[in-house]
């Protein structure tokens, strides 16, 4: 559980992100109304220092929501399967080295106001002054997208503002936070409504080299030794 409750504080900076509305959402859960739509369908990544391919296919709803992700990687791997109701999303994750876990997340208002993992709940309280949430000793700031901007003194990220991230199409599903959970800094960059720019992680980070297509959506994203190819559906 000591290793569940690691990730989990990973975790919770992911989900969060998605627990706004992209920039094109009216609010609801209506599809965003600009004339280009798009959804994630792959992302590959490649750490030459780490050694580390990974490649995260996405499947969706009808309404866009995230249905399920599926990383194939050559150290571990997992799937992911999201199940929505009101105010509630719960996650089953099989990944390929240790045991299956649920993580269940209940909303008011769309502030996350429980969190618990294989029915153990975490302590989660949030600030709407400082629109930062209190969560295993941590303070995680997001900004107006809900986007991460920052956990305590652990990292921050810097984003462009002028161009469209992965996941700028897709509407409120708050389950970006999941993937601290499972210690995923790359779907960190990944799964945002603007391109990541930078982070800083206090001991080190990522400063990022982005090309964007005709539309403004980001393509490639690289560092010294980290690439990012996004390819959409």
């Amino acid at each position: 559980m000591k290793q569940t409750l690691y990730l989990l504080a990973f975790c919770v900076f992911t989900i969060l992100s998605f627990n706004s509305c992209s920039k094109d959402d009216d609010g609801g859960d209506n599809p965003p109304t600009n004339e280009t739509t798009k959804k994630l369908d792959r992302a590959y990544v490649v750490d030459t220092e780490s050694n580390i391919e990974n490649e995260y296919r996405f499947q969706y709803n009808e309404d866009n929501t995230i249905k399920s992700i599926v990383k194939i990687s050559n150290q571990i791997s997992f799937t992911m399967q999201f199940e929505y109701a009101a105010n509630t999303i719960t996650a089953n994750a099989s990944p390929s080295q240790g045991e299956d876990f649920e993580v269940v997340m209940t909303f008011d208002n769309n502030i996350l106001n429980n969190f618990s993992v294989n029915d153990q709940d975490i302590p989660v309280s949030f600030d709407a002054d400082t629109n930062s949430y209190e969560i295993l000793g941590g303070e995680l700031a997001i900004d107006e997208d809900g986007d991460a901007l920052s956990f305590s003194s652990n990292f921050s990220i810097d984003y462009d503002t002028t161009h469209k991230g992965a996941f700028y199409d897709v509407p409120s599903s708050n389950q970006q936070l999941l993937f601290l959970l499972l210690d995923e800094s790359y779907l960190t960059t990944i799964l945002t409504t603007k391109p990541v720019n930078s982070i800083d992680a206090g001991v080190g980070g990522f400063d990022f080299s982005n090309t964007y297509d005709d539309q403004g959506y980001i393509e490639t994203a690289v560092d010294e030794s980290v690439s990012f190819e996004y390819q959409y559906e």
